[in-house]
């Protein structure tokens, strides 16, 4: 769950004492969980948990069910809980509940009675509210064509990472009305993407992983179809702010909208002034400017812009494979870089140092997942572009300096906000209430007057720039003018044009329309270029979805989702908490 990244650190200090022998006395040898998913959206659960005490003198087993999460855009989602029976060894077993702030603990146990050895638990409850409606957005975002906006999601911490011992075996079945549309699992600890085992027998959907310890979960998620439900899906929140706070809101809104409103306005006003050196109107281009690689135009280009820094290294790998340097092919749904002994031309260092960090010492890598050293890699190379293309002139170093006059809202916004929270925690909440969203205004006008604030060029820089989108109107204008022009001016085959221009148009995100002037290319004409594919089309459209890949390897993960097919990993979604012994 989202609300337990505070238990990493003790988390990961248990994993490691459970490793130790004989550190632990005690261990779950299987827990079972079986999820009815009910027309009515309620969630009904079993858990079967065998507990063995070994030679420790126990009363019983408590289990933490949380009650609350806290959600990514700051408020909480609350989840009802319903206790119906607990069992031990088969028969009733005494049980109180306690509020525990996130969590209902369920203390199972006679105080006066202590037992030892292995004993099964069962514990039934249900819970509502659980289940997520997909909104469009999350539909776009997941990517999965068989779910629809208004279809329902079960994202569930089935067992969780707050378990105090480890467990041998977990096995977790999950059924419901009709067919789940989509299903996957993770395990481990929190965020972790790693996949437990799944099985599917008709309507039934089986979780599955071996040895979990301390710390670690298992998060299914299932998305079903909107008719499975009778009920309409519910997700209940509380709001974090208080009514007390409502005058010093309305004050700080106001503050805030000024500090958006006046330097907007200004931004606009002064841009001519601050524009520098006119972009000159941009001739059509047939060849790389200045002869850059497609790095190096985008690093002078558009500098550290994340989205062209990441197309950045696909038009880079896709250069490589047309020179020779590589081959490119898919290993699954994943890029398999397989390195060449030598290329048609000289091979640059930063693209030597790319190929290795993704080969990592041997002939053939596939980029799987995040992947830290590749992403420093990149990252120190890409900088040190930058820094080339600005020495050259290309990219004017001090073309930022306009931006700068608006730091001091910048400065302003980090005072109002520190004041804010220091307010808060000494029970000041009016003035907090004041200054945390004066200051967030004044980061929202910092940003906004910085996007509206053009970078100031030089005569060169500019010049550069007019290049650069001639050639991007050569590639995305009408795709067989273009074509016949390229021929004309380079004189190369068709094959070879498609090669050479491929990873620009990569750059500009163009590459699907630059394709399409290509489709008589055979599967043979392209091999020669390191494109494995059927067709120019099919290669372009490989070549978006290596960028995603290679934009998930080179950038960290992310808690932020709400949705277990779009960032999903253990322990993030609802459900889970964890228990122990008493």
């Amino acid at each position: 769950m989202r609300r337990t990244t505070a238990w990493s650190i003790p988390a990961a200090l248990v994993a490691v004492i459970a490793l130790a022998p004989n550190a632990l006395a005690e261990e779950i040898n299987t827990f079972d969980v079986d999820v009815q998913v009910a027309e009515n959206t309620d969630l009904e659960i079993t858990e079967t948990i065998v507990y063995d005490f070994e030679s420790e003198m126990r009363r019983g087993i408590f289990r933490d069910i949380p009650i609350r999460d806290n959600l990514d855009n700051g408020r909480v989602r609350a989840y009802e809980v319903d206790v119906i029976s607990v069992s031990r060894d088969g028969a009733s077993e005494p049980f109180e509940l306690f509020d525990e702030g996130d969590y209902l603990r369920v203390r199972i146990g006679d105080p006066d009675i202590e037992i030892t050895g292995p004993h099964t638990y069962e514990i039934e409850y249900a819970v509502s509210n659980g289940l997520t409606e997909y909104t469009q957005e999350d539909v776009d975002r997941i990517g999965i064509p068989e779910i629809d906006a208004g279809d329902v999601e079960l994202y569930w911490d089935f067992i969780g990472e707050g378990w105090e011992v480890p467990i041998d075996q977990a096995r977790v079945t999950v059924q419901a009305a009709k067919p789940p549309i989509a299903y996957d699992c993770f395990a481990g600890n929190s965020g972790s993407n790693l996949s437990c085992d799944t099985e599917f027998d008709s309507n039934s959907i089986i979780y599955s992983s071996s040895r979990l310890y301390p710390g670690e979960a298992l998060t299914g998620v299932a998305a079903y179809p909107r008719d499975a439900f009778t009920s309409p899906v519910e997700v209940v929140t509380q709001a974090s702010e208080a009514q007390r706070m409502a005058t010093g809101l309305i004050i700080g809104s106001f503050l805030g909208g000024i500090a958006i409103l006046i330097p907007t306005i200004f931004a606009f006003a002064t841009r001519r002034e601050d524009k520098g050196a006119a972009v000159p109107l941009a001739p059509p281009q047939y060849s790389p400017p200045d002869d850059l690689t497609p790095a190096e135009m985008a690093a002078a280009w558009k500098g550290a812009d994340i989205k062209v820094r990441s197309r950045a290294i696909v038009a880079t790998l896709v250069d490589l494979a047309a020179r020779r340097w590589v081959d490119l092919g898919q290993s699954g749904k994943n890029l398999r870089v397989t390195k060449l002994s030598s290329g048609t031309d000289a091979i640059r260092p930063w693209e030597q140092s790319l190929i290795d960090s993704v080969v990592k010492g041997s002939d053939t890598g596939t980029i799987l997942g995040y992947d830290e050293n590749l992403a420093k890699t990149w990252t120190a190379s890409y900088t040190s572009l930058i820094t080339e293309a600005q020495k050259s002139g290309r990219r004017n170093a001090k073309g930022g300096k306009p931006d700068q006059k608006w730091n001091f809202l910048l400065i302003t916004g980090i005072a109002m906000f520190v004041l804010g929270i220091g307010a808060g925690l000494i029970g000041w909440s009016g003035l907090a209430s004041v200054m945390v969203p004066a200051s967030i205004g004044c980061f929202i006008g910092f940003v906004l007057a910085r996007l509206i604030t053009p970078r100031r060029e030089t005569v060169q820089s500019a010049q550069f720039i007019a290049k650069v989108e001639g050639l991007k109107k050569v590639l995305g204008t009408d795709t067989s003018e273009s074509r016949r022009e390229f021929a004309h001016k380079l004189g190369l085959p068709a094959n070879a044009i498609f090669a050479t221009m491929l990873p620009y148009a990569v750059i500009f995100d163009l590459n699907e329309a630059w394709s399409d002037a290509f489709p008589d290319l055979t599967q043979d004409e392209l091999r020669r270029y390191g494109f494995v594919a059927e067709n120019a089309y099919m290669w372009s459209y490989l070549v978006s979805d290596f960028g995603r890949g290679i934009q998930t390897a080179t950038t960290p993960p992310s808690r932020s989702s709400s949705s277990g097919f779009s960032g999903g990993g253990a322990g993030g979604g609802g459900g889970g908490g964890g228990g122990g012994s008493w």
